[in-house]
């Protein structure tokens, strides 16, 4: 499945830049085009009543996942579901969710920040690595294997990709390499990044395929957020460029250099949910078409896309950008 996702210490970092530009005042938008007006945004509202909720991934019933007041949510059926917190939590945020409303993500517990499954109406603490303190769930397929990161035992400040599966939680770097997984497909592709000791500054996308790692972009830092069904691979990079990487090949997708595009996620049609400084942005048709906002928003931004084209993402209530409400465009 599909997300933002804001997963893992770099996910966060690299969302907490995206925010500072999305409430910069002087970024500049992108003109409306006959294709973003085709599409309908739809404010599916908040816990509470509150002015806070992000949708960061839809599935293909038109569900959606995400938080709203601090706590993980769920969108289904014009309501909006609170999946609450894990024991002696006080905050969760939904990252994923698969066709059978498996939802995943991560939030405080007794000791750190742990990764969570919520399914059949219960929050289920998925644990870490044995020696960890802290985990995240970033991606779910429709199996129900769930990808994230752990903190290892070599350190506090190391982290491993891992893989949740059949009640087991699977180290994917064991040899201790710093690492995240961001993503599995239906058939157990995943993808992510590592710092391998050549560039331990720079991450590498890397995929994991039966359990063995593959750097994809060897030459470039790159940064995975999502892959589709055909092992096409959504990719930021570290200076606010997006692209397709797909069969060892690279593709940049259309935007102005001197803007600051992201992407979060890719469909089974190549198309790629993002932003472009303040707007959210669908990629389609070899071109990026800027979606409409909820009314008096100063900004938006789309994090997950599902097959059918629907799109989720948060969109401002105010024009300097804040009051984010998570919402749905559809066509």
């Amino acid at each position: 499945m599909h997300s933002l996702r804001r997963r893992g210490l770099a996910s966060v970092l690299a969302v907490g830049i995206t925010a500072v530009l999305l409430a910069a005042p002087t970024a500049k938008a992108a003109a409306p085009t006959p294709e973003g007006e085709a599409y309908r945004v739809i404010d599916l509202g908040t816990l509470n009543g509150s002015d806070s909720s992000e949708a960061f991934a839809v599935n293909e019933r038109g569900h959606a996942a995400g938080q709203s007041d601090g706590h993980a949510t769920l969108w289904r059926n014009s309501r909006v579901i609170d999946l609450g917190v894990l024991p002696g939590g006080l905050w969760s945020v939904a990252t994923d969710l698969n066709d059978r409303d498996e939802v995943v993500g991560y939030g405080s517990a007794s000791g750190g920040t742990h990764a969570f499954l919520w399914k059949d109406g219960r929050m289920r603490d998925l644990g870490t690595l044995p020696g960890g303190t802290d985990s995240y769930a970033e991606g779910i397929n429709n199996a129900g294997d769930v990808v994230g990161n752990s903190t290892a035992p070599s350190g506090p400040y190391t982290r491993h990709a891992v893989r949740w599966h059949a009640g087991r939680t699977i180290d994917l770097d064991p040899e201790g390499q710093a690492s995240f997984a961001k993503d599995i497909t239906d058939d157990g592709w995943i993808v992510g990044h590592r710092f391998l000791p050549e560039d331990p500054m720079n991450a590498r996308a890397t995929a994991w395929w039966h359990g063995i790692p593959t750097t994809l972009v060897p030459d470039a830092p790159s940064y995975p957020a999502a892959a589709d069904e055909r092992h096409r691979v959504a990719l930021n990079d570290s200076g606010g460029h997006a692209s397709i990487w797909y069969r060892g090949a690279t593709s940049p997708l259309p935007s102005d250099p001197a803007l600051f595009a992201q992407v979060h996620d890719i469909n089974n049609a190549g198309q790629v949910a993002g932003s472009v400084d303040i707007d959210a942005i669908v990629w389609r048709d070899g071109r990026a078409v800027p979606l409409p906002r909820l009314p008096a928003g100063g900004s938006a931004a789309a994090y997950g896309i599902n097959d059918r084209g629907q799109l989720a993402g948060s969109s401002a209530t105010a024009p300097d950008g804040t009051r984010q409400h998570a919402v749905l465009w559809t066509r």
